[in-house]
């Protein structure tokens, strides 16, 4: 039986080492996109096994982690809502079977070893 993953659940999440890439076309789309919005820092490929707590089957998934500017903490939600809209329009948002997160840069330095940085904005390292 295969799980409906539409159906709102509470998930485990397990850091693993992504399952697939996102492919040059894709990546560079991807890439085209982050680059539009200047307070990403960097932007890492995750792998994720999700195990839903009601014993329904995991899943797993190869997803892109963003990492913002700390200085602009207080826009995080206003600036990943502008990107998610510009990823969907380019076919790469919740329809991709790909989920997006926004870390912390200690919280991705914590599982840098199931991480591939795809993206390292103009002020990466500043």
């Amino acid at each position: 039986m295969t799980s409906d993953w539409n159906v709102p659940r509470t998930y485990r999440r397990e850091w693993i080492v992504p399952p697939s890439d996102l492919g040059e076309d894709a990546l560079e789309s991807v890439r085209e996109t982050l680059r539009s919005e200047p307070r990403i820092l960097e932007a890492w490929l995750v792998g994720c096994r999700l195990w839903p707590v009601d014993g329904s089957p995991p899943r797993e998934s190869s997803d892109i982690a963003v990492v913002l500017d700390p200085h602009d903490r207080d826009d995080r939600i206003e600036i990943f809502t502008g990107l998610m809209e510009s990823l969907e329009m380019r076919g790469h948002g919740r329809g991709s079977g790909r989920a997006w997160l926004l870390l912390k840069p200690t919280e991705i330095a914590s599982h840098e070893e199931h991480a591939v940085r795809i993206y390292a904005g103009p002020t990466a390292g500043a």
